[in-house]
């Protein structure tokens, strides 16, 4: 059996549990969609969505646990803002306001670059919850954008639109 052969068969399986099997339009854009997943890794995240989800789900809830397990898999998938604010905690203890920190992920170094290290270090401990605060949310900005970007990224350069003349707005570049 080939690999679409493989990717259609797992897939009207997973949509046999929902009630889907018999439609074939639907298999397909499943199909087409996921069609970059690995197809261990599509198999390994259709049997996640199926033990997590109760209703039929779209094709990005599957990209999604996909994405999670190769994360998981791989350690690199983003810290959750604790684990981030834990780093940011002992960077603060170990370096102090004059050495410069050094983080494990890019994101937390753009988040406390953006507050400013100095601002971070200096802050009275009766205002830490609210720089905290204003941090967190500085993070979770950053995390969002940079998937979102991923996101973006991985279309365009799928749809061949990255490198062609046509810019985001449909018109042509000179």
């Amino acid at each position: 059996m080939d690999n679409a052969q493989i990717r259609t068969q797992l897939t009207a399986s997973f949509l046999a549990v929902y009630g889907c099997a018999g439609d074939g339009n639907m298999i397909a854009a499943y199909v087409q969609v996921l069609g970059d997943i690995p197809v261990e890794v599509l198999r390994a995240a259709y049997d996640k969505v199926l033990l997590e989800c109760e209703h039929r789900p779209v094709p990005a809830v599957v990209y999604k646990a996909a994405k999670g397990l190769v994360e998981q898999n791989s350690g690199t998938g983003k810290l959750t803002w604790a684990e981030a604010w834990q780093e940011i905690e002992e960077q603060m203890r170990i370096n102090g306001l004059y050495a410069e920190p050094v983080f494990s992920r890019p994101e937390i170094t753009e988040a406390v670059k953006a507050f400013g290290w100095r601002n971070l270090c200096e802050t009275l401990s009766k205002d830490m919850g609210i720089v905290r605060s204003q941090l967190k949310n500085m993070y979770l900005e950053i995390c969002e954008r940079q998937e979102n970007a991923k996101m973006n990224s991985y279309i365009l350069g799928k749809n061949k639109l990255l490198d062609s003349k046509i810019n985001l707005i449909g018109t042509k570049k000179p």
